[in-house]
């Protein structure tokens, strides 16, 4: 089996995800894009939100870039991801139920545009930026009128070296 680069797909999730925590620490981020109930709501601790989770696909590899071989040891990646930002549905008089997934989702976004990339910490992670996010509501059918979901799509460029 062949190692895998620093910059994989596991390791680029696992730092997304701590980004989004850093965006807003009190949301919960998963990786398990098809949530249990269990991580939304408990028994005793009633509803656990703000969540998020998250859902990395396609990953597009390319070793050259610009007809250069960038990084010299290893290749570069777009990886498309989308965030689901759940959030109890805003009840303040004159505001929309949305609102509070609203502003989870412009946190989240904002946090993710506005890093400069090239210096530390983010030098010790294989992402290089992130661009092209937008965010829309999305509300089921069916299911819980007490909850609203914001999904955020992007994509990430990850540069991954050789192990």
């Amino acid at each position: 089996m062949t190692d895998v680069p620093s910059g994989g797909i596991d390791a680029t999730k696992k730092r997304l995800m701590a980004l989004i925590e850093e965006a807003e620490p009190s949301a919960h981020a998963f990786g398990d894009w098809r949530i249990a109930m269990e991580n939304l709501y408990g028994p005793v601790t009633g509803l656990k939100l703000p969540t998020v989770t998250v859902r990395i696909s396609p990953a597009t590899i390319a070793d050259l870039v610009y007809s250069r071989r960038i990084p010299e040891s290893g290749d570069m990646a777009l990886y498309h991801f989308s965030a689901h930002c759940f959030t109890s549905a805003c009840t303040a008089s004159g505001e929309e139920d949305y609102k509070h997934a609203h502003d989870l989702a412009d946190r989240i976004m904002t946090h993710l545009a506005t890093r400069d990339w090239a210096s530390a910490p983010h030098t010790s992670y294989g992402i290089v930026d992130v661009f092209d996010m937008n965010g829309r509501e999305s509300e089921p059918s069916k299911g819980s009128r007490k909850i609203c979901r914001v999904i955020i799509e992007g994509v990430m460029l990850v540069k991954r070296i050789d192990a």
